[in-house]
């Protein structure tokens, strides 16, 4: 999409005011503005803190649960309280 020249004109004349009250950016700031605007970036954050969320569930105590074993429970086949048959 190509604007015609006077068009182009009018709009640079238009946004002269706003870019001249504009703060310089510095060299720091303009990548520190292109880190937080990358979606790669923002994506590695997102990662991070699921990560940093996973550890921390990781982290949390099971849920208690209860086991009962007996050991008084009779066994199939012969015992020492079973009588022996004698002959």
């Amino acid at each position: 999409m190509s604007i015609p020249f006077p068009r182009a004109a009018v709009l640079a004349a238009a946004l002269l005011p706003f870019v001249a009250t504009a703060a310089p950016l510095s060299l720091e700031a303009a990548l520190r503005l292109a880190v937080q605007r990358s979606e790669t970036a923002r994506a590695a954050r997102a990662s991070v803190l699921s990560a940093t969320e996973a550890a921390h569930s990781a982290a949390q105590l099971p849920d208690p649960t209860l086991r009962v074993a007996s050991t008084t429970c009779p066994q199939p086949g012969p015992t020492a309280s079973t009588p022996r048959a004698t002959r």
